[in-house]
C-alpha cells in the first residue's frame, strides 16, 4: 500500500513538472488581442459616420480641436469624439475571414450605420441572438464584438455639439450685454460703462463674473435658426477678437446665438442672471 502510494505521489509530482515546463516554455507569450482597427488613436484625424436613418456625420481634427464639418460647421463635443475614437479600438471576440453570403446575413451589405476612421470603414450589422453580441465588418474580415457602442454612432447630431460657449481658455477684456458693460482700463482695473461709482470694482467680483462666461456650459445647443434681432452681447478677447450674440430671451430662460453661425445655445433663467450680475464691491 505504501509503495503503490509512492508510486502515485511520484507520478503526480512528474506531471505537474511537466506542465510547468510548457507553462514556462521560452518564447512562449499571450496572444496579442485584435481590435476592430490597427489605427493608433492619436493618428486619427477624421471620423465619418453614415447612417440610413439621419444626418451622415463628418468631423476633422483642426490644429487640437476636433470639428464636426458636416452637415453643419460646429466645434465637437470631445468627450463625443473621445467615444468615437474608442469604437476604432474595441477588443475583438470572434474574428472570421468575411464570405459573400454574411453579407446580407448579418446587415451588411446595406448597413444602418457605416463609420470610417480616416479611411478605414467598418459596417456595422446585426446583432447575434445569443450573446447580443455586434457583427462588424471591415474589407476582409467578420467580427464579432460587445454591443456597447452604437448608441454614439446613432446620437441625434446635436448631441455631437460641443455645449460650451468658448473651447479655449480664452481672457475676457470687455463685455457688453443689454444690462451690463465691463472694461478693463490700462492699468488692468475693472470699470463699469458708463462709469457709475468712483471706486474702482473689486477684483474678484469681475473675476467670478467673467468665469461664468469663461467656463459656460449651454443646457442644449441645437441648429434650429434664429431670429433676425440684431446681436446685442459682445465678448472682446485680450487679442482684439470678438465673439458677438443675439440674446433671444425664452419661456425657460435665454438663447445666445453667435452671428456667424446658426447653433443656439439655450441657458436657464437662473444661470443668465449669474452672467450678467455682478456686485460692485470696492477691493479690500
Amino acid at each position: 500500500m505504501n509503495k503503490r502510494l509512492g508510486i502515485n505521489v511520484l507520478l503526480i509530482a512528474f506531471l505537474c513538472g511537466l506542465a510547468l515546463i510548457v507553462w514556462l516554455k521560452p518564447g512562449q507569450q499571450q496572444e496579442t488581442a485584435i481590435k476592430l482597427t490597427n489605427i493608433d488613436p492619436s493618428a486619427i484625424h477624421t471620423i465619418s459616420i453614415q447612417r440610413k436613418n439621419a444626418n451622415n456625420i463628418v468631423m476633422s481634427l483642426d490644429g487640437d480641436q476636433w470639428k464636426i464639418t458636416s452637415p453643419i460647421q460646429a466645434p465637437a463635443l470631445p468627450s463625443k469624439v473621445e467615444r468615437l475614437l474608442k469604437i476604432s479600438q474595441i477588443n475583438v471576440t470572434t474574428e472570421y475571414p468575411l464570405e459573400s453570403q454574411s453579407l446580407e446575413k448579418f446587415n451588411l451589405i446595406r448597413p444602418n450605420i457605416k463609420v470610417s476612421f480616416n479611411n478605414t470603414m467598418l459596417s456595422i450589422g446585426n446583432t447575434e441572438p445569443v450573446q447580443h453580441r455586434r457583427y462588424v465588418a471591415n474589407t476582409t474580415s467578420l467580427f464579432l464584438v460587445d454591443d456597447t457602442f452604437t448608441h454614439h454612432l446613432s446620437a441625434p447630431i446635436s448631441q455631437y455639439i460641443d455645449t460650451r460657449l468658448f473651447s479655449d481658455d480664452i481672457q475676457i477684456t470687455e463685455l457688453k450685454t443689454p444690462t451690463l458693460h465691463l472694461r478693463r482700463q490700462p492699468d488692468n482695473t475693472w470699470q463699469t460703462h458708463p462709469v457709475n461709482s468712483l471706486e474702482p470694482l473689486s477684483a474678484d467680483a469681475v473675476q467670478t463674473l467673467l468665469d461664468e462666461w469663461r467656463f459656460a456650459r449651454a443646457i442644449k445647443v441645437n441648429t434650429k435658426e434664429s431670429s433676425h434681432n440684431k446681436p446685442n452681447v459682445v465678448v472682446t478677447l485680450n487679442n482684439g477678437s470678438q465673439y458677438i450674440f443675439t440674446l433671444t430671451k425664452t419661456p425657460n430662460g435665454v438663447t445666445l446665438t453667435p452671428t456667424d453661425n446658426q447653433l443656439n445655445y439655450h441657458f436657464s433663467a437662473e444661470k443668465y442672471k449669474s452672467m450678467t450680475e455682478l456686485k460692485s464691491l470696492p477691493d479690500a
